[in-house]
């Protein structure tokens, strides 16, 4: 519903909405609102959101990179269902389209922690988003280098279980 309603609608009447569903226990109904987070995020941009202050909508774009809707998806990102962080680790790619390199980085999204995740899965496919990221433009080996390397490799090198060390055999 993001697409009709525009930016503005999509703010004031979807975002309410989408903190409700993302506080529900079933996983699977927070499961279905991050899968449809990048489109969201597309329509209404990386730094909109309701301005909780007030409740108007709009109020809240800002061009700092560190909006709600950044801090929603980091915050998915250390949940303690592997599922949603590995949804939430899925949905990076999108936001590093909609931002520059510079940007991104400033993000901090800690990569560290889906590096050493307990679920291998979360741990294999940051490789895939890692390799996603830096097949956007602007982004490329000077990106890979810079962010995703040195965590790989510091995280994995020191790791004396083979499982979190196999994750480099998949690079």
């Amino acid at each position: 519903l993001a697409r009709p309603l525009g930016a503005v609608g999509a703010v004031s009447h979807l975002l309410p909405l989408i903190y409700l569903l993302l506080d529900d226990a079933n996983t699977n109904v927070r499961l279905s609102v991050i899968y449809c987070f990048g489109e969201f995020l597309e329509i209404v941009g990386v730094h909109c959101a309701e301005d909780e202050a007030d409740g108007v909508a709009g109020g809240g774009c800002s061009s700092d990179g560190d909006g709600s809707l950044v801090e929603l998806l980091r915050g998915l990102g250390s949940d303690s269902n592997w599922r949603v962080r590995h949804a939430a680790l899925l949905q990076l790619p999108t936001l590093a389209r909609l931002l520059s390199p510079d940007e991104f980085e400033k993000l901090k999204f800690n990569l560290d922690a889906f590096a050493t995740d307990r679920c291998a899965l979360v741990r294999m496919d940051l490789l895939k988003v890692c390799a996603r990221v830096a097949e956007l433009p602007g982004y490329g080996r000077p990106w890979v280098e810079r962010t995703a390397l040195p965590v790989l490799i510091a995280r994995h090198a020191e790791a004396k279980n083979y499982e979190r060390r196999a994750v480099l055999l998949e690079g």
